[in-house]
């Protein structure tokens, strides 16, 4: 999982956007900057967390007005770490040269701007551009075959509801199933968090190591933009083959729920798993209408504390973990993270 975030900008300032009506937009607020400057904005983003890329919308630019070239130039200065996706109205390969020669800024191609056709023609496969499928409406801004020919897109393709923006109406999941399905090697980015003004999503749910794959997610990251986007859901973690193999850090990165598993770093196998609960999430299960028998919190919690579980335990399984566990113990969490970081290393290079 990659996060983004995203500032708009437009005279010189960071606006607020809602519902794509661009001349609308007011300055931002928030409790992240004192201002609305973009400097302020993204220093409080960086604070926040080390994000490794910002989205800049170049509203002016967009619209057909002066771009906001050194509103650009100052963040690329600035903050040298971040990767600036940069949507600029880019329309001609002329404006597309333009940007490219600047290697803080990944153009990004938007198809509401897009005039000049034989942009597409080099779009296929890139990993240095990004096209950004704008819909208003249920209906694609620009031309029809950056749509319905996959084979036109980048790496990473963007998919924009500019009416949504704003609206608490999230992202639109079954157009994001269709395009999935169309291009399943294709990177796909929407907002979805910011949308959601109810507070509807109770929960974000994240694996931080994919077993098949090693792929990691940002779980640091993830609970920035939540608290970025001032969202009160919980962060659960799937930590079966990170916990105890790679640096995780309940507490310090705000996750609520995490499981692991025997059968990863804890060397044993399977038929264990190992649940941390934040005190939020132990009041949030005192509320909650799920029925639920296998595994409740309170059961558990009053069990426990006469040294018992509700259930038949794996008794041969917590002798393994406590061998298991002296043996981290002996050698060092940083000294184990260190040593699979360097195993990997081997074998991706």
């Amino acid at each position: 999982m990659i996060l983004v975030p995203v500032i708009d900008i437009s005279c010189g300032q960071v606006v607020h956007a809602t519902g794509g009506s661009r001349d609308a937009y007011p300055p931002l607020q928030s409790g992240l900057s004192r201002s609305s400057d973009p400097l302020d904005v993204v220093s409080g983003l960086v604070r926040l967390h080390r994000f490794g890329c910002l989205y800049v919308a170049d509203l002016d630019a967009i619209s057909g007005r002066p771009p906001q070239s050194a509103v650009v130039r100052r963040l690329a200065g600035h903050f040298p770490g971040l990767r600036l996706w940069l949507d600029a109205g880019i329309d001609t390969l002329e404006s597309l040269e333009h940007w490219q020669q600047h290697d803080a800024c990944i153009p990004v191609i938007g198809s509401e701007t897009l005039t000049d056709p034989a942009i597409l023609d080099i779009l296929p496969g890139s990993g240095s551009l990004i096209l950004s499928l704008d819909f208003r409406n249920d209906r694609l801004l620009g031309p029809s075959d950056a749509i319905v020919s996959p084979q036109y897109w980048p790496r990473r393709v963007i998919v924009m509801s500019l009416d949504h923006v704003g609206q608490n109406r999230g992202p639109d999941l079954s157009r994001l199933r269709r395009l999935r399905r169309a291009a399943p090697a294709v990177e796909l980015y929407a907002a979805a968090l910011e949308a959601d003004k109810a507070h509807s999503i109770k929960a974000v749910f994240a694996t931080q190591n994919e077993t098949a794959t090693g792929v990691a997610s940002d779980i640091p990251g993830i609970r920035a933009a939540l608290d970025a986007a001032n969202h009160p859901a919980m962060l659960f973690v799937d930590g079966v083959s990170s916990i105890g193999s790679v640096e995780f850090r309940m507490d310090d990165w705000g996750v609520d729920l995490a499981v692991a598993g025997s059968q990863k770093g804890f060397m044993l196998p399977a038929g264990l798993s190992m649940l941390g609960v934040s005190q939020r999430a132990l009041e949030a299960s005192k509320t909650s209408t799920m029925n639920r028998c296998y595994f409740d919190f309170v059961d558990m919690m009053k069990v426990n504390d006469d040294g018992y579980f509700p259930y038949t335990p794996p008794t041969q399984l917590f002798h393994g973990l406590k061998a298991s566990l002296a043996r981290l113990e002996a050698e060092g969490l940083e000294n184990v993270f260190a040593r699979h970081y360097r195993l990997a290393e081997g074998v991706r290079r």
